[in-house]
């Protein structure tokens, strides 16, 4: 067992850490089953013409198959546009730079690179931040006694 002298250390080092691989490898397993589906949609597409045709229209089934292969795109490109204002997206369009660079200014203009703790110190280091808002929350949410008798 591994000790870590407090709490920050532990979830940098490990909790971190481990949600982290475990995002990851969801994100690639997801990954992959889209490109799976996307190249079994490409094959109906090209062995559609090479087939005896049924009842269904040749065209019909075609346009069918493009459509499951948009929205398979569609999904995978609508992350980006979590963070995007909804005047600054235009609906039914592809995801521009704009779109892409605001995302990202978004993101960092979100990140907390200086604190100042309850002493009215300023504090800069990564660690000292996640300990100043670990003992915050700690304090925000410690256990209230109550009486057990009411």
């Amino acid at each position: 067992m591994i000790y870590y002298p407090n709490v920050v250390l532990w979830w940098n080092r490990n909790v971190k850490q481990r949600i982290r691989q475990t995002f990851q490898r969801e994100g690639a397993s997801r990954n992959g089953d889209r490109k799976d589906m996307e190249e079994f949609y490409y094959t109906a597409i090209y062995h559609a013409p090479q087939s005896t045709p049924t009842s269904e229209n040749l065209a019909i089934a075609v346009r069918r198959l493009k459509a499951k292969i948009l929205r398979l795109q569609c999904k995978n490109m609508r992350g980006i546009l979590l963070d995007t204002d909804d005047t600054d997206a235009v609906p039914n369009k592809d995801i521009t730079t704009y779109n892409y660079t605001r995302s990202r200014k978004r993101s960092k203009a979100r990140t907390v690179i200086n604190i100042i703790d309850h002493q009215g110190q300023f504090q800069t280091d990564h660690g000292s931040i996640l300990h100043i808002f670990k003992e915050y929350i700690d304090l925000k949410y410690c256990n209230i006694q109550s009486d057990i008798r009411s």
